[in-house]
C-alpha cells in the first residue's frame, strides 16, 4: 500500500507546502543546469538560461559569480530542462 508517509509526507503537511517544495526543487534542478551550462557555454549562456527559467537575479548572480555559496551537492533531477 501506498502512503504519504513512505515518500517522506507528513500526513499534516498542506497542500501548498507540497507544491511549495515541489517547485523549489525544480528550481534547484533549474539553477544546477545553469552551472553546469556556465562551464561548458560561459556565463552569458548561463545567465539567459536561469532568466529565461524565472530564477532571480540575486540568485542567479549569487550561484554564477560566488561558486563558494552554492550547495555542497547538486539536487537528484527527475525533470529535464
Amino acid at each position: 500500500m501506498l502512503t504519504k508517509q513512505r515518500f517522506g509526507i507528513s500526513p499534516t503537511e498542506s497542500q501548498a507546502a507540497l507544491q511549495a517544495r515541489r517547485v523549489n526543487t525544480q528550481m534547484a534542478a533549474v539553477v544546477d543546469k545553469g552551472i553546469q551550462l556556465q562551464e561548458v557555454f560561459g556565463t552569458k549562456f548561463a545567465a539567459d538560461y536561469l532568466s529565461f527559467h524565472k530564477v532571480s537575479i540575486d540568485v542567479t548572480v549569487r550561484v554564477l559569480t560566488k561558486p563558494n555559496e552554492r550547495r555542497a551537492e547538486p539536487v537528484k533531477r527527475k525533470f529535464l530542462y
